[in-house]
């Protein structure tokens, strides 16, 4: 399923899959994506790499115009893929999984995407990640609704570490709930969130805006 939408007039693409739905093909990887396919030990981790990159390089290829083979990623200093052809405008990307899904972002702006599974979350667990002011505002939150506050929380600052290539660390980033949601108060940067409804997953995409 894939949705056009728009932060502060930014538009962005976000294309939900899950798994079972994806057909893996090992003649997309490039030679580097072959030896780390190779390398997982872990089976299961080894489908989902196969899987996510074959996503990505089907509906990259959608919108560039390219066959999904051809298209070779680089990787950042801080290891976030992209893909820029000389002369071309920049497609910027991002790809989450979890739960049996995969979701992928593609904006003409640097994009971070996080997905987590509705579940139950406790307070304790989640407690080392967060800062004073977003641990004293969840422990205020009635407890019926804190696991739900938590994983909007928890996604947002993923989605925010994406966007920005890892830029800053995790005690660097703060939010404040207010009205219902959480807002970036550090760093200062032109960075805003959109959350995107789903049935069994916590979704947000996060993009730069300068």
């Amino acid at each position: 399923m894939a949705s056009l939408a728009d932060i502060q007039g930014v538009p962005f693409i976000l294309i939900q899959k899950r798994q079972e739905g994806i057909v893996p093909d090992l003649s997309f990887l490039d030679e580097a994506e072959l030896l780390r396919h190779h390398r997982y030990l872990d089976n299961r981790k080894k489908q989902e790499f196969l899987a996510g990159r074959s996503f990505l390089k089907q509906e990259l290829g959608e919108v560039l115009g390219k066959a999904a083979a051809s298209i070779s990623l680089s990787i950042s200093e801080n290891g976030k893929p992209y893909y820029k052809e000389e002369g071309e405008k920049q497609v910027h990307f991002n790809l989450s999984h979890g739960g049996g899904y995969f979701v992928l972002g593609l904006s003409h702006n640097p994009i971070g995407v996080d997905l987590e599974k509705k579940r139950e979350v406790s307070f304790e667990v989640m407690q080392p990640i967060l800062g004073d002011i977003e641990a004293a505002q969840l422990a205020e939150i009635p407890a019926g609704q804190r696991s739900a506050q938590i994983l909007n929380l928890f996604t947002a600052k993923e989605a925010f570490i994406k966007a920005t290539d890892k830029k800053y660390g995790l005690d660097e980033i703060g939010f404040s709930y207010s009205n219902g949601s959480w807002k970036l108060i550090s760093p200062e940067c032109k960075v805003q969130f959109e959350y995107v409804e789903h049935n069994e997953l916590v979704i947000a995409v996060s993009v730069d805006l300068e």
